[in-house]
């Protein structure tokens, strides 16, 4: 993925295209921690998320097309009937191929291009004339620093990930401690979040409660929680 992004960054426009779904099959990479990945990047300075375009659109006609190019006229209509040209119906649904558009708006010397056209057809959709449908979200990156060192960024990411679990993993081990421990839960939580207003009448404390204690959890109570060991422990 670095060296895709490493060769778009030597393109005139700097700009990379990302389908999500393609790109992580492409890579092996779950669409969440791809997404994670990605926020990387840009954290890093080495990306910057433009713009979203829908890569493919079909339409469906409800009139006749000949019926759409004359309720136009002069080059409107020259540019609609380029369109309708231009967009073969297989039985019901037509593809939109926007390169073909423009290539043969080129040959008449007619504005053809790709947010023309899309302007033009989301405009006979809101007219009823036509069902326009759009797959395939994309989503535009500028390279913001093309030069970067494929192999040094790779294990500046490595190291954020191997990071990101330890946290993870201790954030995990705090939690289950918690929930195993023997003092008064409430307690814990109240000086985990800097709550410094324990024991006073906020909490509805049982008859005979000791200081420092709810009276309400499961530790009050006499029952902490003992959790099961995992199965690999006794390995």
């Amino acid at each position: 993925m670095l060296e895709e992004i490493a060769a778009a960054g030597k393109t005139p426009d700097h700009q990379w295209e990302v389908l999500l779904n393609t790109l992580s099959r492409d890579t092996n990479i779950r669409p969440l921690p791809l997404k994670t990945l990605l926020v990387r990047l840009e954290m890093h300075g080495i990306i910057a998320p433009r713009f979203a375009f829908l890569a493919e659109y079909r339409l469906r006609y409800h009139i006749e097309p000949s019926e759409l190019v004359n309720r136009f006229e002069g080059e409107r209509a020259a540019f609609v009937r380029l369109i309708v040209d231009n967009i073969p119906i297989a039985r019901t649904w037509g593809m939109v191929d926007f390169e073909r558009l423009n290539k043969a708006g080129q040959t008449q010397q007619i504005d053809s291009s790709r947010a023309r056209a899309i302007t033009a057809l989301e405009y006979f959709q809101d007219k009823g004339w036509l069902t326009l449908e759009g797959k395939r979200m994309t989503d535009v990156y500028e390279i913001r620093q093309p030069d970067f060192a494929v192999e040094t960024l790779a294990s500046q990411l490595y190291d954020d990930c191997l990071m990101r679990e330890r946290i993870e993993i201790d954030r995990l081990q705090s939690m289950l401690a918690l929930f195993e421990s023997e003092t008064c839960l409430t307690r814990r939580l109240a000086e985990h979040f800097g709550d410094g207003s324990f024991g006073n009448s906020m909490f509805d404390a049982l008859p005979d409660t000791e200081p420092g204690r709810c009276g309400h959890c499961s530790v009050c109570y006499g029952h902490p929680v003992r959790l099961p060991e995992a199965p690999l422990s006794h390995r």
